[in-house]
């Protein structure tokens, strides 16, 4: 029974090191986000066209509107300090970068958290305990069972949509 303790032990100490990596990838994320915010702000305040702003970040302008309106006044009736444009190509220049590094930390994210629940559904189909699984990720055991009975879930689901045959795509059928 040592065997099947330590084996335990083990796979429950990885269960919490792939926690830990995706917390410090959802930190990323969210510090990616907050960058790219700001990117947004200075380009609106330097003159940059919303529709502009949204293209460098590749969201939709009613998002660029949001993140602008959470941190600038109100445009006055004359336009104010963002009517004149003064830098404006450097400015989207930034929003693309930070954009692309929110990208890259959201997929980060994606990718640890699926790490994670793949390990979880692991250790949950070989016996262990779904309050162990809990405490060694630092989660309630009833958010640990709704994630087990979802990625069971998602596993088992056929997958949507239609596979293209040769026919359809324009290939040739050979015999």
């Amino acid at each position: 029974m040592a065997n099947g303790s330590s084996a335990e032990e083990t796979t429950l100490a990885a269960l919490g090191v792939l926690a830990q990596r995706a917390a410090e990838a959802k930190r990323w994320e969210r510090g990616a986000l907050e960058e790219r915010a700001a990117a947004v702000v200075a380009a609106v305040r330097a003159g940059a066209r919303l529709e502009e702003i949204a293209t460098a970040a590749g969201i939709t302008r009613a998002a660029t509107s949001v993140i602008a309106r959470k941190t600038l006044a109100p445009r006055s009736g004359r336009g104010g300090p963002y009517r004149r444009r003064r830098g404006v190509a450097a400015s989207i220049s930034e929003v693309e970068q930070a954009a692309a590094r929110a990208t890259a930390a959201t997929r980060s994210r994606q990718l640890a958290i699926g790490d994670r629940d793949t390990a979880v559904l692991g250790a949950a189909e070989a016996g262990i305990a779904v309050r162990s699984i809990a405490q060694a990720i630092g989660m309630d055991s009833k958010v640990v069972h709704t994630l087990i009975r979802r990625r069971r879930g998602e596993a088992t689901q056929e997958p949507s949509g239609t596979l293209a045959s040769p026919v359809a795509s324009g290939g040739a059928m050979t015999s």
